[in-house]
């Protein structure tokens, strides 16, 4: 997560400490949200959290992808 936290700020040289900050809020606010859903859905398995971690880790994976295409066109 440092290396993609270092690329989202390897633009905003000029303000790094509230782009540090912003990055930091929005990674803990969908932390809070994504977690608290998985953690509502808990059902005494393990089914849930690995539902969760799956499904997370396609989006990140797909939400990586799509930045690095984006990042291509500049």
């Amino acid at each position: 997560f440092g290396n993609l936290s270092t690329l989202a700020l390897s633009g905003y040289a000029h303000i790094a400490g509230i782009a540090s900050s912003f990055v930091g809020v929005a990674s803990m606010l969908l932390s809070v949200v994504f977690g608290s859903l998985i953690g509502q859905l808990y059902n005494q398995t393990l089914l849930p959290l690995v539902v969760g971690f799956l499904l997370l880790s396609i989006c990140s994976y797909a939400v990586t992808r799509w930045a690095a295409h984006h990042n291509q066109g500049e």
